[in-house]
């Protein structure tokens, strides 16, 4: 391959870490230091760290039948995945600018009106990933978050594929966890069970960071 996640992001970690306001060198909102007494700067961030680095969210679902995925099937751009997509089986919002892929797929769609075939991209091809990565690095972006929902669910085996490509931090791997500090009816849990999940993944031998609400 000639551009992969690792030699993006170089000595940050990729795959699963995400910016999140969790973490950093000093609290926000804390109190200042007393008057007359020293306040110790914060503790610089070593090499490698996701601190100060400007992450991005990674989908990674979009799936074409004959891509080779698990799922074969044209995920997320359709209602029937088992059709490819068309003006009668549709959900795409979006068209992406395809010059750059180097691999697409033909949709059931006429040509669009600069002429061209209507082709998309799979993200389960590893040269889809590339793009991606090199868009990121030519944009100063650092690390990319794999946003993973219900990992039994349909798309699960394509978050699988992803998941095995992710770097790592200090040779674990990175996990943020949506959802800690919501105060609402759908979350009514407390302190202690989201620490049990935290000390869960920890024992497992990963990196654990909390997205957290911005307030």
């Amino acid at each position: 391959m000639s551009i992969s996640g690792r030699a993006v992001i170089a000595s940050a970690p990729a795959g699963t870490a995400a910016a999140g306001g969790v973490l950093g060198s000093s609290q926000a909102g804390a109190a200042p230091a007393p008057r007359g007494r020293a306040q110790a700067a914060p503790a610089a961030s070593p090499p490698g760290d996701v601190v100060g680095r400007t992450s991005v969210g990674y989908q990674g679902w979009f799936a074409c039948k004959g891509d080779g995925s698990p799922i074969d099937r044209w995920g997320n751009r359709r209602h029937d995945s088992g059709r490819p997509p068309s003006i009668g089986n549709n959900t795409i919002k979006t068209w992406p600018d395809m010059r750059e892929y180097t691999r697409s797929f033909p949709t059931a769609y006429p040509n669009l009106r600069n002429a061209q075939p209507a082709v998309l991209f799979s993200s389960h091809d590893q040269r889809t990933a590339d793009t991606h990565f090199r868009w990121m690095r030519e944009n100063n972006c650092d690390t990319a978050a794999l946003q993973r929902f219900n990992p039994v669910g349909g798309e699960g085996p394509m978050r699988d594929v992803y998941a095995k490509r992710n770097a790592k931090r200090n040779a674990k791997p990175v996990v943020r966890i949506r959802g800690f500090g919501f105060a609402d009816d759908r979350r009514p849990f407390a302190p202690p069970e989201y620490l049990d999940v935290i000390n869960w993944f920890k024992a497992q031998g990963c990196y654990v960071i909390g997205g957290v609400p911005t307030h």
